[in-house]
C-alpha cells in the first residue's frame, strides 16, 4: 500500500483465456470496459456501466483483479515483515 492507502501496484493482469470473449464485444464497447477496468483496478470506484455485455465483461475481470490484488498484497506484507525483521536483526547484533 502507498501512503494513501491504495496498491502500490503500477499494472493489471488480463489473461489470454478472456480473448474469446473479448472479441464477441464490438470495439466501443471493447473500450468501456478497458476504461471502466483500469479506472477500477487503480483504486477507483466499481463502475455503473448500462451496457450488459460490457458488465458482464467487467464482472469476470473484477473477480480476477480483486484475487491479484490480494495476493499482491498478500506477497508485499510478507516482504515487509521479513525486511523489519532482518533490519531488527542488524540493529540488535551491532549493538
Amino acid at each position: 500500500m502507498n501512503n494513501d492507502g491504495e496498491s502500490a501496484r503500477r499494472g493489471v493482469m488480463i489473461y489470454y483465456d478472456m480473448i474469446a470473449n473479448f472479441r464477441r464485444l464490438s470495439n466501443e464497447q471493447m473500450g468501456e470496459l478497458m476504461f471502466a477496468f483500469l479506472d477500477y483496478s487503480s483504486g477507483g470506484p466499481e463502475p455503473e456501466l448500462t451496457d450488459p455485455a460490457v458488465a458482464v465483461a467487467f464482472g469476470f475481470m473484477k473477480l480476477f483483479d480483486d484475487f491479484d490484488r490480494a495476493k499482491y498484497e498478500a506477497i508485499v506484507e510478507k516482504k515487509r515483515a521479513a525486511g523489519k525483521k532482518g533490519a531488527e536483526a542488524r540493529w540488535k547484533a551491532g549493538s
